[in-house]
């Protein structure tokens, strides 16, 4: 019987291997390639330099102790990828935490299975992009929206949201108190139709298309009092401040709103009791006219 012969592995062509050392040079990412024990088999400068290396003193070195290096962390996140990359023979846009000891360092890893490379099994060849400026635009935005949501949600005052079409894109907790409609019911809802009584809807339409254009109006940057409608169809009067900013090349608006009924109500008070006053004071001194002349007469009289 005839012995069956081994499969031997097969050597990558010249022009294969010229072609890949062209991609390693090229490459502005980390190109990496390790076999099944975790030793590395290619590393480019860029993936090098995430440890300050060079390639020459990682070829033929274990990932893992460089990892270790790093952190513990690397070495059981890493060991998951691989183990991933075996089951499914590659992984998309893994993202791997390097903390480093003066930053913290993200990369989103693209890897796959390359069969029989370099006379190897099995060797898995990984992209590494540096994702770290994303990242940290991506939390500080996140924290922004936080404060932002914490500001807003904690305000007395209503604050309102509206796109460059007028229609409602964030409404917090006091607006919800103060015109009786929740967030979900209002937004992508236009806000004319929300909180103006009908009869004013039409000029502040108008108001508004200008504002579309140019991010100005009679309203915008200023302090004005207004008549509001509640969802009940009550009117109330509030104090509005109107902000523009422009969010990619479009106009959009914040509106501030204080309900200003009790400080109506406060300022009709206290205008009777100055009216009250007013005419008591007048009183006052037509009494004392009166008693004057009425002394005059007494006085004539007496001589």
């Amino acid at each position: 019987m005839e012995k069956k012969q081994e499969k031997q592995p097969v050597e990558p062509k010249l022009e294969t291997v010229n072609f890949f050392q062209r991609l390693l040079s090229a490459s502005i990412d980390g190109i990496l390639v390790t076999d099944e024990t975790q030793n590395i088999i290619v590393a480019n400068e860029p993936f090098c330099s995430f440890f300050g290396q060079v390639p020459v003193n990682m070829l033929e070195t274990n990932l893992l102790d460089w990892l270790k290096r790093v952190h513990d962390d690397c070495v059981r996140d890493w060991t998951e990828i691989d183990k991933n990359v075996h089951l499914k023979g590659s992984c998309q846009n893994i993202e791997f935490k390097m903390r480093l000891p003066h930053e913290t360092r993200y990369f989103s890893i693209n890897a796959s299975i390359l069969e029989r490379l370099y006379g190897k099994e099995s060797c898995i060849l990984s992209m590494w992009h540096d994702s770290t400026s994303i990242k940290l635009a991506e939390e500080k935005l996140r924290m922004s929206e936080i404060k932002f949501h914490t500001i807003c949600a904690s305000a007395h005052d209503a604050i309102i949201m509206i796109d460059n079409e007028g229609m409602v894109s964030y409404w917090n907790e006091a607006a919800e108190k103060m015109f009786g409609r929740t967030s979900d019911e209002v937004t992508g809802k236009e806000i004319h139709e929300l909180i103006m009584p009908e009869r004013f809807r039409k000029r502040h339409r108008e108001g508004f298309k200008a504002f579309q254009d140019t991010g100005a109006g009679p309203v915008v940057g200023k302090t004005v009092e207004l008549a509001a409608l509640r969802k009940d169809g009550n009117e109330f009067p509030i104090e509005l401040f109107v902000s523009a900013m422009q969010i990619r090349g479009e106009w959009h608006a914040t509106g501030i709103i204080r309900d200003i009924i009790e400080r109506r109500q406060a300022e009709e008070k206290l205008k009777r009791q100055v009216e009250e006053l007013e005419r008591f004071k007048n009183a006052t001194i037509q009494r004392e006219i009166r008693m004057k002349e009425l002394r005059d007469k007494l006085e004539k009289f007496e001589k």
